[in-house]
């Protein structure tokens, strides 16, 4: 029969999008899995849906809470959860009908803690493939993931990825956190990894990419967890090189490409961003890992409002005219 895996789908108000979802998990060439569906409070058809699949598929066990995020919904799934190995869907996107046999096959060859994968972007106009710089399946230890996923040479978010049940059991999301807490959960999981964790460069995974997408939508002062996130990450991370690397890598151009974009959106937040480039602007402008476009970006926020904003206005020109 194999091992058993379970699958977590977070669902709220996605309607149009979760048939799909549901029909490429049920109809997997490989058969043991669970389906652990938490309807999050949805006010849309979406409920209906799930107790629909849940009638029609004895593998599915559905969840009901108030609407308290996806974050509580993820950790009610895992304080579920059975399988040998968790994953975890999101109810917008889908999988393809092998993908769990082929993952199976790598897990059962090889004692590892965690397995990641890659994943296919699907927009409205095209296919296209998350760009990672990993090619080949390789194996590697705790400390390694972290420098790759800083790097961005593996998917960041929790998807795409199958965690061993005694790591997973151990780690929750962060309900504080409105946005960024794959980052920390990700992070938190490659710490409490032991064994080897196994980079298999397959795309069955896809990943639907919407302009009103929930992650697209999300305001700058929600993208603010995404900073409180990887704050969070650097406090914990005791090697001063790998610190700095965050620093470098992840914290300073989320910082500098929310600032920019408060600023064109005129949010409230932009003054808590414009404190955060303040605390470290001597790091910023000093730091020989960081790019002079970035450093002349950092420059351009802290000028006056009327000049920034101008300033703002003319990089989009330049960026716009470069693409066409």
């Amino acid at each position: 029969m194999g091992m058993l895996i379970s699958i977590i789908i977070p669902v709220y108000n996605v309607e149009l999008d979760l048939e799909k979802c549901l029909e490429s998990i049920i109809n997997q060439t490989y058969k043991n899995i669970e389906i652990i569906l938490i309807d999050d409070g949805s006010t849309d058809n979406s409920g209906k849906i799930c107790d629909i699949y849940a009638e029609k598929d004895c593998r599915i066990e559905l969840l009901k809470q108030e609407n308290s995020g996806v974050c509580s919904a993820r950790n009610l799934g895992i304080s579920k959860a059975t399988g040998e190995y968790v994953t975890f869907v999101d109810a917008d996107d889908w999988i393809e009908e092998d993908y769990i046999e082929i993952v199976v096959k790598n897990l059962q060859k090889l004692k590892v803690d965690i397995m990641i994968n890659h994943y296919t972007r699907d927009s409205a106009h095209e296919l296209q493939q998350y760009k990672c710089l990993i090619k080949n399946t390789m194996l590697v230890n705790s400390e390694e993931a972290i420098i790759y996923m800083i790097e961005g040479r593996i998917v960041l978010g929790v998807v795409a990825t199958f965690y061993k049940k005694n790591v997973i059991k151990k780690i929750k999301f962060d309900n504080k956190l409105a946005y960024g807490e794959d980052i920390l959960f990700k992070y938190l999981i490659f710490r409490h990894a032991k064994n080897n964790i196994l980079l298999l460069p397959i795309r069955k995974y896809h990943y639907i990419c919407r302009a009103n997408s929930a992650v697209n939508s999300y305001s700058v002062d929600k993208k603010l967890g995404a900073l409180n996130a990887i704050e969070s990450v650097m406090k914990l991370e005791t090697n001063d090189k790998i610190k700095k690397k965050i620093f470098d890598k992840m914290y300073i151009p989320r910082l500098i490409g929310y600032s920019i974009l408060g600023i064109k959106e005129k949010s409230i937040g932009s003054d808590k961003l414009r404190g955060k480039i303040k605390k470290n602007i001597l790091k910023i402008l000093f730091r020989r890992k960081i790019s002079i476009l970035l450093k002349m970006k950092t420059i351009i926020i802290l000028m006056p409002k009327f000049i920034n904003t101008n300033c703002i206005k003319f990089l989009s020109i330049l960026k716009r005219l470069k693409n066409e």
